[in-house]
């Protein structure tokens, strides 16, 4: 476990905190800006498009406001042509952003990020039902 990484509200007796802090010591996830992780709440869909760019080995910076801090990562995940939501087919709004997301989709993106790092061809697959129309 990281050690020099530390959330103020998981405790190391917390089922998923080795998860939690090798995925923080690998810059994967970041936590809260007041030092939590709160690890009981959802993850947004900002939140794991930008865990999946991370885990990319993409640094996407948060755009200039008044942009929503993580439209630069949905915008990552969308340029893949991955759908985040069945009902939208375009860019997301700032409100869908932060949403949770649903678990069908949190396997697409993770599917094609390891996909992607391990340099599988997605193209030899069918995938049409998860890319835009």
């Amino acid at each position: 476990m990281n050690m020099s990484i530390r959330f103020t509200d998981l405790h190391n007796d917390h089922w998923a905190a080795r998860a939690i802090y090798f995925l923080a010591g690998q810059g994967i996830i970041r936590g809260m800006d007041d030092g939590t992780f709160r690890a009981e709440n959802n993850v947004t869909i900002g939140q794991f498009c930008a865990m999946a760019a991370l885990a990319s080995g993409n640094e996407i910076p948060s755009p200039p406001a008044p942009a929503h801090w993580a439209r630069n990562a949905v915008s990552f995940v969308e340029n893949m042509g991955i759908r985040l939501r069945w009902d939208t087919p375009e860019s997301l709004t700032d409100a869908q952003i932060d949403e949770p997301i649903m678990r069908q989709y949190a396997m697409n993106v993770a599917w094609h990020v390891v996909a992607v790092n391990s340099g599988i061809n997605l193209n030899d697959e069918d995938i049409s039902w998860a890319r835009f129309p």
